[in-house]
């Protein structure tokens, strides 16, 4: 009974840790970026968010758990997502978390929570490519539907920034190509 159970659960925690993502993984495209988030939730049946630390070329240098929740909502803190960027020297992240008992749909809150991320990752030299949200229907990208280059757009005209930064976050985010471009 109670070691069925255990077992049970420590195959799906094994699924979901074999069916990762190599750390040799290039996410240049919002299929890759789906594709590659999507592994990290199979299995789980409580909220999770993760950041995806990225070089410069798109290469994962660093995959971070920020946090787990509950079947209906995961607290992060922009403060933690900025610490883990800074402290891995990334220059591009991309965040995502799931909801596991419901459709991938993108609410206010994660609007206005990848906005102030954004804004805090503009202040230290860091792109945010995507959020990503996995649920059991389909999986959606903020930048493929538009949202992430409004709301850099929007923070970079809120922030009082440089003309080169301004330049430097509409470079970056070239490299990082809506999945309709590059099939």
């Amino acid at each position: 009974k109670e070691n069925s159970a255990t077992l049970i659960k420590f195959v799906g925690s094994m699924l979901n840790y074999c069916s990762r993502p190599d750390s040799e993984d290039v996410i240049d495209s919002t299929n890759k970026g789906k594709d590659f988030a999507s592994k990290y939730f199979a299995h789980i049946e409580v909220e999770q968010f993760y950041v995806f630390c990225l070089t410069k070329s798109n290469k994962l240098k660093k995959s971070v758990l920020i946090n787990t929740g509950t079947s209906g909502e995961v607290n992060v803190q922009i403060r933690n997502i900025t610490e883990v960027a800074i402290e891995n020297k990334c220059d591009r992240i991309i965040v995502a978390h799931n909801h596991p008992c419901g459709k991938a749909i993108m609410s206010d809150q994660d609007c206005k929570f990848t906005y102030s991320l954004i804004c805090s990752c503009i202040l230290n030299n860091i792109d945010v490519l995507d959020h990503i949200i996995v649920g059991t229907d389909r999986t959606i990208s903020l930048y493929e539907q538009g949202i992430i280059e409004k709301l850099k757009q929007r923070a970079t005209n809120t922030i009082q920034i440089s003309e080169e930064k301004r330049f430097f976050i509409s470079e970056t985010s070239k490299s990082y190509i809506k999945s309709n471009i590059d099939e």
